[in-house]
């Protein structure tokens, strides 16, 4: 009856606002890089870059070969879905569908991210609720869930550290670590990070722009400056197509005050005519602009 075209009208009315929600977001973001100039890389990295990046893991047979499969499969279990939607509530059809699409979208770049996870979480809780409900799926809801919950475990690294955060916390506020044992809980680096940041507001106007040759690009935060190019962080500068050129066009247009080269990473590729070491910071170099 649905595909009847009164029924059919009525059902797209209904659907209607969900659509536009969903479209009115996405024509902002073009709008944005669009306006901005920056359209070209917003196309890049959304939908080119992608094609690479998901096809690390993704390689099966033929390049991509593993994700048409499992795309294969959602649209199997959909149609399965499809098929017994007269003998489910609308409800549970929903948490059904989300819960597959959730797992779709976590297995879809084959990477074992923990933040892939998360966006299966909402469903997940649904679908707990249908096991708590008991009703006549309840078996089916408990295998459905118990397999969902294994593949995740199974697939992805979880993070076990989550309880010494607190813990951490709670030592620092009642005084038995210090700041700097407190931030070394994070990381090795994160003192020298937020050192080498303190030094650089000390000394730094607000106009002053910085470089950080290395891959901590919240140092860039910490202190509250941009970086002269489109890149942070140095395995990106040395990792894509235009990330020299790039970072050496910002660098002569921007002319930053201070560059800072990190100890952990590769030999610095640019000039330092026009600079002098000023300072050095467990093992980081800073060159400050005299010309």
């Amino acid at each position: 009856d649905i595909l009847k075209p009164k029924n059919l009208l009525i059902e797209l009315k209904n659907v209607a606002p969900f659509i536009v929600g969903f479209i009115i977001p996405v024509i902002i973001v073009f709008g944005y890089f669009l306006l901005s100039g920056g359209f070209e890389y917003f196309l890049r990295a959304t939908f080119a870059n992608n094609v690479g990046y998901v096809g690390y893991g993704n390689k099966f047979i033929i390049p991509q070969g593993l994700l048409i499969l499992k795309l294969g499969i959602l649209t199997v279990l959909l149609a399965f879905i499809f098929l017994k939607r007269n003998v489910l509530n609308h409800q549970t059809v929903f948490i059904y569908i989300w819960v597959l699409f959730s797992l779709f979208n976590a297995f879809f770049s084959q990477r074992p991210y923990t933040h892939y996870v998360l966006v299966a979480i909402p469903a997940l809780c649904l679908l707990l609720g249908l096991v708590f409900l008991r009703h006549k799926t309840f078996m089916f809801n408990l295998i459905f869930l118990s397999i969902t919950i294994v593949l995740l475990y199974l697939n992805f690294g979880f993070y076990r550290k989550t309880v010494f955060y607190y813990q951490n916390f709670i030592s620092f506020m009642i005084g038995q670590k210090t700041v700097y044992q407190y931030q070394r809980f994070f990381d090795g680096n994160t003192p020298n990070d937020y050192e080498l940041a303190s030094y650089i507001n000390r000394i730094a106007a607000k106009a002053d722009n910085i470089f950080i040759w290395g891959n901590n690009a919240q140092v860039y935060k910490l202190t509250n400056k941009l970086p002269p190019g489109r890149y942070t962080v140095a395995y990106h500068i040395t990792g894509y197509k235009d990330g020299i050129s790039n970072t050496k066009e910002g660098l002569d247009k921007h002319k930053p005050k201070f560059i800072i080269i990190m100890n952990n990473v590769s030999e610095f590729p640019f000039s330092l005519l026009e600079y002098t070491q000023k300072m050095k910071v467990n093992g980081i170099n800073i060159y400050e602009k005299v010309l």
